[in-house]
């Protein structure tokens, strides 16, 4: 925006300023809060701690420029934006923060958007994240979990937390996933939806992510080239989320049993 000030008659020089129309965003869109462990490369070069590769990125999935000064951390790991080597993210840009720079350089590389190293660090069993800005009001505020519905493949498993979609609710589990880890990166989109089995007595609960408005088949097989049984059938949902299907194990718990999930044309 250009702008000139009329004192006394006279017109001042010609002033240059940003006028912008929006407001930026800023969401937690991956942690890897429980790492896998260091391999010997990693071992040799003095890093056998799996927490010093903890990592948090976040995002700016807005149009416009968002100033990171004042912004800190309330909960979850302690860091101040005041000391980060970067004071603002563009719309749609992304800045890591990690617990150990030269630990996560060993394993990923350098890379440019790593805003700092935080203080503490995440706990594998979950716990909240609070980012709040200089005016004290909340920006990011949710509690993850490494158990179901959570994505447990993230809890020590070699997969990151990674945030569904900037316009999903945070607090919620079905709004995350466990993906490769790719820390200051766009994610790939995913080639199939999410699967968690656990057992309980005798019956086996699968869990996975459905999209609304898509109705789901699972099916069974004792041998995959002998073909396939439908096991249940599931109607369209009105929201994407997570369903569960309990299913009856084998009485002698022998037998090898195959499952799969598609969608209902």
């Amino acid at each position: 925006m250009h702008a000139r000030t009329l004192r006394n008659g006279e017109w001042s020089a010609l002033n240059t300023a940003p006028f912008v129309v929006g407001t930026p965003s800023l969401v937690i869109s991956e942690l890897d809060y429980h790492p896998a462990r260091p391999s010997e490369r990693e071992i040799a070069a003095g890093f056998d701690d799996k927490d010093d590769f903890e990592f948090l990125e976040l995002f700016n999935p807005s149009s416009y420029g968002m100033n990171l000064t004042g912004l800190r951390f309330s909960n979850g790991v302690a860091f101040d934006f005041n000391s980060s080597n970067i004071s603002q993210v563009r719309g749609g840009e992304r800045v890591v923060l990690v617990r150990n720079a030269a630990a996560f350089a060993e394993r990923y590389g350098a890379i440019a958007t790593v805003a700092g190293e935080y203080g503490g660090q995440l706990a594998n069993s979950g716990e909240r994240v609070t980012i709040i800005a200089a005016d004290a009001s909340t920006l990011v505020d949710f509690t993850y979990n490494d158990r179901l519905p959570w994505p447990t493949a993230a809890d020590g498993a070699g997969s990151a937390l990674v945030f569904r979609n900037s316009d999903d609710d945070s607090a919620l589990a079905e709004s995350w996933t466990a993906e490769a880890v790719t820390p200051g990166e766009t994610p790939k989109p995913r080639a199939a939806r999410e699967i968690e089995l656990t057992r309980e007595g005798d019956d086996l609960l699968i869990y996975f992510l459905v999209d609304a408005e898509v109705a789901y088949v699972v099916e069974t097989s004792t041998n995959m080239s002998a073909g396939w049984q439908v096991e249940r059938r599931l109607e369209p949902a009105p929201d994407a989320g997570v369903v569960r299907v309990r299913v009856l194990l084998a009485p002698d718990h022998q037998e090898t049993r195959f499952y799969r999930i598609r969608t209902e044309p």
